[in-house]
């Protein structure tokens, strides 16, 4: 356990050629802005298709959903 440690450390002080700690912050940012804005993007999706067929302030919103390959086509 304590090699383990010992080469955590290492790779850690960027030796050997190993990453440094923000280089580790920089990607694990990325990462979760990344998945931040795939869950945005679903939940618009899903959003939108919820809307279809509905009446909203007395105008009808088309049956088809508005971001099918259908609707944008027509």
């Amino acid at each position: 356990m304590r090699k383990f440690f010992n080469d955590a450390k290492n790779a850690l002080s960027n030796e050997c050629g190993g990453p440094n700690v923000e280089q580790l912050i920089g990607i694990a940012v990325a990462l979760a802005v990344g998945a931040g804005l795939f869950v945005f993007g679903r939940s618009v999706y899903k959003w939108f298709n919820g809307c279809a067929g509905k009446t909203v302030n007395g105008i009808s919103t088309p049956d088809k959903s508005v971001m099918s390959y259908d609707y944008i086509k027509s």
